[in-house]
């Protein structure tokens, strides 16, 4: 089975061509050239089976079917950026969980100071510190940061 929606980029494309009023407009917004996005209009236009776009050299208009879709489309992105506005936090505010897995000595003495810092700056954040001397293994245990001291062994991990 295919995937059902594999063209949402073609719609976010129509979207950002029609608010924009031209395929070069969007182009820039988008960071891509107007060729590109004028396969991606026809694209979507096959995938519909209609013509949603009344293009010349110098005007778009829309046509009565595109103007329907594109009623449609903005409202459902809409949703898709209040789903997302609403799981980031209100207002823009960060919210969440990180798990935090820190040697002992180095949790006793240095971070303390820098999680109460941390947590006046952000307090939707919920922090989860565990505190061991082992190598945990991030992935497995679901740890979101890890402080270790010492050489980098594995060439796959990222340090700073």
């Amino acid at each position: 089975m295919g995937r059902r929606f594999s063209h949402l980029n073609d719609v976010e494309t129509f979207v950002t061509v029609i608010d924009k009023g031209s395929i070069t407009a969007a182009a820039v917004a988008l960071g891509t050239t107007a060729s590109v996005l004028s396969r991606s209009l026809t694209r979507l236009e096959t995938q519909l089976g209609t013509q949603l776009v009344r293009r010349t050299t110098r005007h778009l208009s829309l046509t009565e079917a595109g103007r329907h879709y594109y009623e449609q489309a903005r409202s459902a992105f809409t949703l898709f950026d209040s789903a997302e506005r609403a799981i980031q936090g209100k207002g823009g505010a960060i919210v969440g969980n990180v798990r935090l897995s820190a040697p002992t000595t180095y949790a006793h003495y240095r971070l303390p100071e820098w999680l109460q810092h941390f947590t006046r700056l952000y307090p939707g954040i919920n922090i989860e510190l565990n505190i061991t001397n082992r190598n945990v293994d991030m992935v497995a245990e679901g740890f979101d940061l890890a402080i270790r001291l010492g050489q980098l062994p594995d060439s796959r991990l990222v340090s700073r």
